[in-house]
């Protein structure tokens, strides 16, 4: 189902309630700064779900009953942070897309649930650290994009703990040549030899 660019501005309670056997739903370049708590009630087969290009600034509560969602786009909204639950219940998702937003900060373990992850974009945000335990568990994820965040991004020790990311993308500008070093060097050591994959390119990927 596709509902692009239709000025849409609100999705209240039970919008999609009937379509059940929804798997694709495209709500790109509309409108929509609120989404009600039970806007996705019902759409348990969901597999794709695309919010990109809106005024979106809050996903809380919104999409805890999608367990078969494995694509998520939230590219270009007015999202500031990333919550504790905010992704909840989100098992299957592979990919989820949070570029071009506001996002300042991540919240612990927020993707904690989401063991399937694959790919995260979260590059041209305003990401000014990386806390302990923010990437906790994703052991499947293949790609992390944290390019053009702010100029004096930290990422703390453990960020990464229990993960097993293969290729993590930042700009050179994001670091000073000594943070760098910390980056490679000073890390644990089941972390310090993924890091000898960091990419330091401008390469487009998403």
């Amino acid at each position: 189902l596709e509902l692009n660019s239709n000025n849409l501005t609100n999705l209240m309670n039970y919008t999609f309630g009937y379509l059940i056997s929804l798997r694709n739903l495209s709500l790109n370049s509309n409108l929509i700064s609120f989404i009600d708590t039970n806007a996705f009630f019902n759409l348990s087969n969901l597999s794709c779900l695309i919010l990109s290009f809106n005024k979106i600034d809050n996903i809380d509560n919104i999409l805890i009953n999608l367990t078969n969602l494995t694509y998520l786009n939230l590219e270009s909204n007015l999202i500031t942070n990333i919550k504790l639950n905010n992704l909840k219940g989100l098992k299957s998702l592979e990919v989820l897309n949070m570029k071009s937003n506001k996002i300042e900060s991540i919240d612990q373990k927020s993707f904690e649930t989401n063991l399937n992850l694959l790919y995260l974009y979260l590059n041209n945000n305003h990401l000014k650290e990386i806390q302990d335990f923010t990437f906790n568990g994703l052991k499947k994820l293949q790609i992390l994009n944290l390019k053009n965040n702010s100029i004096n991004m930290k990422i703390s020790e453990f960020a990464f703990n229990s993960t097993q990311i293969k290729n993590i993308l930042f700009s050179l500008h994001n670091f000073s040549s000594k943070y760098i070093g910390y980056l490679k060097n000073t890390l644990e050591p089941n972390i310090k030899k993924r890091f000898a994959n960091i990419n330091y390119y401008n390469k487009k990927i998403f």
